[in-house]
């Protein structure tokens, strides 16, 4: 990108009406060549965009472990292990304790 070397010159309002009135093929543009941009995405952040699209993808519920559950807890038989629950936090989120 290229920018023009400033003067002390003075703009008016019209000239800005003029510029802001134009749309944007009508504006004047700098003769430079235009270069192509290129992106190249790390191999983690591809991971990363594989991970999202898959979490994306799967349903929200679990419907046969929804279907395993719900005789056990209408019929009152389903028991919460809050040591079992608790071991699964902490092995989720073990770096908010380190």
């Amino acid at each position: 990108m290229a920018i023009e070397s400033l003067s002390n010159q003075r703009v008016g309002s019209s000239q800005i009406n003029n510029f802001v009135g134009q749309t944007r093929s009508e504006r004047p543009v700098a003769n430079a060549p235009r270069s192509s941009d290129n992106v190249t995405f790390s191999t983690d952040a591809m991971l990363l965009m594989e991970a999202k699209q898959t979490a994306q993808a799967a349903p929200d519920v679990r419907q046969n472990r929804v279907d395993e559950l719900r005789p056990l807890v209408q019929s009152g038989a389903y028991e919460v292990s809050s040591y079992a629950i608790a071991e699964g936090i902490v092995r989720e989120e073990a770096g908010l304790f380190i």
